[in-house]
């Protein structure tokens, strides 16, 4: 008996071995929607530009040197510029560069702009010596000492973000991980590639000296999107110790109850968990491994339809709760932005391999009411919270003394608006977000001009300024939100096809050169309630989240700007009366009016109490008190 365990035993190590080692067995999967190249796609004018351009000012004036400092300390270089504060000298020293690489290498993608490419290949020149003078492949802003020593010591602590005293060693470097990766896609960096396999070579070199017991025991301590940078640098390369290793990171203590949909994510940290879900995903789109696209739907499906509050966030002070339990957990640090911002990729992920219409709207209706809604209009700063307490307002980074890891994110999330409007497959092109911006696809001979003010209008122009003359079908996304009275017409013809909300409506045709699609989406007021509480709502135009304008009296702008916390100072906590409302739910048309003189502004009609209220969408409030959760009350219960 104990002779045949043992046998057992190895033929299981074995048959595990075998199937880590032969991913030729894999099964690429297709994408049933494929991305445009960012350099495709062009911003014409729209607030989309206008944060794009507010963040390429913020990543042209800070000095990549200063974000080096502590890689070039840790292998031995000596440097006399000053490091940047908040959590670059915190702890987590190093996490920004590479947030900075892949925002400027997206930027540069955005845009064509050669500075940004100028930046991006003195970054990795730079990481390239650094990684030469230190000699083991390792690069990094803290010291490879937790790698190579405590990681082996079975007595240091692990906790969320902790592990042998160092804060989220396998996060910090993911970020350096990530930025390479996208030096390469974006700016075609091929040093950089270079870069991140001796950096990957190092951590596989970690990795294999580590027990399978403390390997599993460090997982619990935040690692960032190790996995999903692995699985994309084997896509690369092709070396599959890359992909052995990304899927070590499997956290099976997150992972298992995923894959057979059950919602265990109380109490988990959330910015923490959805980065190695989309790990996940592109796991499962290298290896056709149906265990991982399991964990990835369920997620989503989970998070959005459980988890998520109305502008698309989740969470509060980080942590995701009991499902549906969302109404008591309203607070001023709800939906931290990172969680938005990785969300997104995920969704992304997911509307490429389905072309489900769910996943479109989502990452709509949180394009426009978080991401766009996280950037300061003046100065370009970034959100940490969008804070949903009511009366509550928005806190920004400092520009050189945050650096938290919503600026990180917040760097990127502005340069790249273009890269999910359109999408295509072998023949037809989906129009997928209302935005202003021009799509060059050269290998059909296509250029298209997506001309809008949307969602300030219902009116989009799609003109062609270059075809084939081919057939080619033009799949358009109408929404799910839309009202009564959509249209869709080519040379002020009406198409002939069936057009229903919440599905793509193709146009087939020859086109050529000056050809016009007008597509007219109507919108209307509506409102959404709470799981738990359905005296709690939001009030919507269309995709448009409405936040109530409750100014800026007693509103001092440092509240805004508390230089390198997230808001935690007890003044800036002062809470003011916020008005509640009495007006019909089932008809919001009846009590909201739409101010004349302003695009997107609304007012409440005899219904706010004490006072009635101006309603705005929440990605114009900048420096005013806002409530976008309201309470109701019913009119025969008014004192």
């Amino acid at each position: 008996m104990h002779k045949s365990l043992i046998v057992l035993t190895l033929f299981s190590l074995l048959l595990t071995y075998s199937c880590l080692q032969e991913p030729d067995t894999y099964q690429v999967v297709d994408y049933r929607l494929n991305p445009f190249h960012l350099d495709q796609v062009r911003l014409l004018e729209s607030p989309f530009k206008d944060a794009m351009e507010l963040d390429k000012k913020y990543l042209l004036s800070l000095d990549m040197d200063r974000f080096l400092v502590d890689f070039r300390k840790v292998n031995g270089l000596t440097t006399t510029v000053e490091p940047y504060g908040g959590w670059e000298q915190e702890g987590l020293n190093g996490h920004t560069l590479g947030h900075y690489l892949s925002a400027c290498a997206i930027m540069h993608a955005a845009t064509g702009e050669e500075e940004f490419v100028r930046r991006v290949s003195y970054i990795v020149d730079q990481l390239s010596e650094i990684q030469v003078a230190g000699g083991s492949g390792y690069i990094g802003g803290i010291p490879p000492d937790f790698f190579e020593k405590s990681a082996f010591d079975p007595e240091n602590e692990v906790r969320n973000f902790r592990f042998g005293g160092v804060w989220s060693p396998w996060y910090n470097i993911h970020k350096v991980f990530a930025g390479l990766l996208d030096a390469y896609t974006c700016c075609e960096n091929k040093k950089a590639v270079e870069v991140v396999s001796g950096l990957a070579d190092w951590a596989v070199h970690i990795a294999d000296q580590l027990a399978d017991s403390l390997f599993t025991r460090m997982l619990d301590c935040e690692f960032g999107g190790m996995n999903d940078a692995l699985a994309e640098l084997y896509a690369i390369t092709g070396n599959k110790e890359y992909l052995h290793l990304a899927i070590r990171f499997d956290h099976d203590r997150v992972f298992n109850p995923l894959e057979k949909g059950e919602d265990k994510l109380k109490q988990l940290h959330a910015n923490t968990q959805i980065p190695k879900i989309i790990g996940a995903a592109r796991i499962y789109e290298l290896t056709g491994d149906e265990k991982y696209w399991h964990i990835a739907k369920n997620f989503w499906d989970i998070v959005v339809d459980h988890h998520t509050y109305i502008q698309g966030g989740n969470s509060s002070g980080e942590y995701f709760g009991p499902p549906d339990s969302l109404a008591y957990r309203i607070s001023d640090a709800t939906c931290e932005t990172c969680n938005t911002y990785n969300m997104l990729k995920l969704t992304r992920h997911l509307l490429m391999l389905t072309g489900e219409m769910k996943y479109a709207e989502y990452y709509e209706r949180a394009l426009y009411n978080h991401i766009l809604a996280s950037q300061d209009h003046e100065t370009g700063m970034m959100l940490y919270f969008a804070s949903l307490e009511p009366g509550y307002y928005k806190i920004f980074n400092s520009p050189e003394h945050s650096f938290w890891c919503c600026t990180g994110t917040g760097m990127e999330n502005h340069a790249k608006y273009g890269n999910s409007i359109y999408f295509h497959d072998s023949q037809s092109v989906w129009i997928n977000l209302f935005i202003a911006s021009e799509l060059k696809w050269e290998e059909k001979g296509l250029v298209l001009r997506q001309e809008t003010d949307f969602p300030e209008s219902e009116n989009i122009t799609v003109t062609i300024l270059s075809a084939s003359g081919k057939v080619m079908p033009m799949n358009i996304r109408i929404p799910c939100w839309v009202a009564p009275g959509v249209s869709v017409q080519v040379n002020n013809e009406e198409v002939r096809s069936e057009i229903i909300p919440g599905s793509y409506v193709s146009v087939s045709r020859k086109w050529n050169e000056g050809d016009v699609i007008q597509i007219k989406l109507p919108m209307d007021l509506h409102v959404s309630t709470l799981p738990d509480d359905k005296a709690k709502f939001a009030i919507l135009f269309g995709p448009v989240v409405l936040a109530g304008n409750l100014g800026e009296t007693d509103l001092p702008r440092e509240w805004h700007y508390p230089d390198d916390n997230v808001g935690n100072v007890e003044e800036t906590r002062q809470k003011i009366e916020v008005p509640v409302i009495s007006g019909d739910l089932d008809n919001p048309g009846g009590w909201i009016r739409s101010a004349r003189d302003k695009s997107l502004s609304f007012r409440t009609v005899n219904t706010g109490i004490p006072e009635d209220v101006e309603l705005i969408p929440f990605y114009k409030i900048n420096y005013e008190r806002y409530t976008i959760y309201w309470d109701h009350v019913q009119p025969d219960r008014l004192p």
